[in-house]
C-alpha cells in the first residue's frame, strides 16, 4: 500500500520531464566541452612528447566530438520539439551520433592495447618498424575506421515520421528488424564487448607488475656484493676492469657504480633492457592507475543506459514497472556521462604536478626580477 501511494502522490508532467532532459543535457554539453578544453590547453602548453599524450589528446577531441555531435543536436531538438530538418540531415545526425559513441568506446580501447603493451613489450620501439608514434596514430585509426564502420546501419534505420505535421519527427524505422536484436548488437558492440577487451588488457598489465616486483632479477640492494663479487672475477681475469659489471649476454651496456650511487639506489649507467623487462616506472604505474580508472568509470556510466534500455526493449519494464516508463528520455540523455568524467580523471592524477610546475616557473620569474 505504501508504494502505490507513493507513486501517486508526486506525478511528473511532459513538460517537467522535457525541461528537466534540456537542464541534463546543458550540463553535460558546458561540462564536456570546458573539461576537456582544459586538457588540450595544458598538454599542448607543457608540450608534452609521450605516446600517452596522442592518446589522450585522440580522448580529448574524442570527447568533445560527443558534446558537438551528439549533445548539441539533442539540444535543438529538445527545444524545437520536432525534427523539421531533411531526411538527409535526419539520417546525418542519427549516423554522427553512433559513430562519435563507438569512436569513443574504441578509443578507450585503442589506449589499454596501447597501454597493455607497452608494458608487456617496453622495446617494442626497437623491435619494430614504426615509431612509437605511428604505431599510435596507426591504433588510433583502426578505432576510428571501425567506429565509421559500425555507424552505417544507423544510415539505412533512420527516417522521417509524420511528416508534414506537428508531430515530424526522426526515428529508426524498426520494420525490418526487431528493436530487441537491435539495441543488443549495440550493448554487444559498444559496451560488453570492449568493456571485455579493455578488462582483459588491465588485467595483463596487473599480472606483468605483480610479476616483475616478484621476480626482479635484479635489486637496487644486491649492488655492493655484485659489484664485489664481480670485481674478484674480473680482477683474477683482468686486473684493469675493476668497475665492470656485465649484466647481459650480448653485452648491450656496462655500468660502473659509486658508493654514493649505491646508498641512494642510482646507478649512472643501467642497462636498458633489463631496467624495462624486470621493473615498472613510476610514470607507467601512474598511467596503468589513471587508464583502469577511466575504464572502471566508463563501465559504471555506461550501465543505467545499458541497463534500462534493454529491460525497456524486452519488455521487462512495462511489465513490472510501468510508472518508471516516463523516464525513459531522461535515461537517454546519460549517454555521453563518461565523456565529462574523462577531464576529472586527468585533473586527479596531474593537478599536482601541474601546481608544482606552476609554482617552479613562478620562481623562476622572481629569481629574474630580482637580479635587476
Amino acid at each position: 500500500m505504501n508504494s502505490i501511494h507513493l507513486r501517486s502522490s508526486y506525478q511528473v508532467t511532459s513538460h517537467q520531464l522535457q525541461t528537466i532532459g534540456l537542464i541534463i543535457l546543458l550540463v553535460l554539453f558546458f561540462t564536456i566541452i570546458i573539461g576537456n578544453l582544459t586538457v588540450l590547453g595544458v598538454i599542448f602548453s607543457r608540450k608534452i612528447k609521450t605516446q600517452m599524450k596522442i592518446f589522450i589528446i585522440n580522448l580529448a577531441i574524442t570527447d568533445i566530438f560527443v558534446a558537438l555531435g551528439g549533445i548539441l543536436p539533442e539540444i535543438i531538438w529538445n527545444i524545437t520539439i520536432g525534427f523539421y530538418a531533411p531526411t538527409f540531415v535526419c539520417k546525418l545526425v542519427k549516423y554522427m551520433s553512433t559513430t562519435i559513441t563507438y569512436g569513443s568506446s574504441f578509443a578507450l580501447i585503442a589506449l589499454s592495447i596501447d597501454r597493455a603493451e607497452a608494458v608487456c613489450r617496453p622495446l617494442r620501439a626497437t623491435s619494430s618498424k614504426f615509431s612509437k608514434k605511428t604505431h599510435a596514430l596507426i591504433l588510433i585509426g583502426f578505432a576510428w575506421l571501425a567506429a565509421v564502420i559500425c555507424g552505417v546501419p544507423t544510415v539505412f534505420l533512420a527516417q522521417k515520421v509524420y511528416e508534414g505535421t506537428q508531430y515530424e519527427n526522426c526515428r529508426f524505422d524498426f520494420s525490418k528488424i526487431s528493436p530487441q536484436a537491435y539495441l543488443t548488437s549495440i550493448a554487444m558492440s559498444v559496451f560488453v564487448i570492449p568493456a571485455f577487451i579493455i578488462a582483459a588488457c588491465h588485467i595483463v598489465i596487473v599480472i606483468k607488475i605483480w610479476h616483475a616486483s616478484k621476480s626482479r632479477k635484479f635489486r637496487i640492494n644486491d649492488l655492493p656484493d655484485l659489484r664485489q663479487k664481480q670485481s674478484q672475477e674480473n680482477q683474477s681475469s683482468n686486473p684493469l676492469s675493476l668497475t665492470t659489471i656485465s649484466i647481459s649476454n650480448k653485452k648491450l651496456n656496462e655500468f660502473s657504480v659509486d658508493k654514493k650511487s649505491l646508498r641512494m639506489g642510482l646507478s649512472r649507467r643501467v642497462n636498458r633492457k633489463h631496467v624495462h623487462s624486470n621493473c615498472i616506472s613510476r610514470a607507467k604505474v601512474k598511467t596503468v592507475k589513471m587508464t583502469c580508472l577511466i575504464v572502471s568509470t566508463y563501465v559504471i556510466c555506461w550501465c543505467p543506459f545499458m541497463v534500462w534500455n534493454l529491460l525497456v526493449t524486452y519488455g521487462y519494464m512495462r511489465r513490472y514497472a510501468p510508472y518508471l516508463m516516463k523516464y525513459s528520455p531522461i535515461i537517454q540523455h546519460l549517454v555521453p556521462l563518461n565523456s565529462t568524467v574523462n577531464p576529472a580523471i586527468f585533473w586527479i592524477f596531474n593537478a599536482e604536478n601541474f601546481i608544482r610546475r606552476r609554482r617552479r616557473t613562478t620562481a623562476v620569474v622572481v629569481t629574474d626580477a630580482t637580479k635587476f
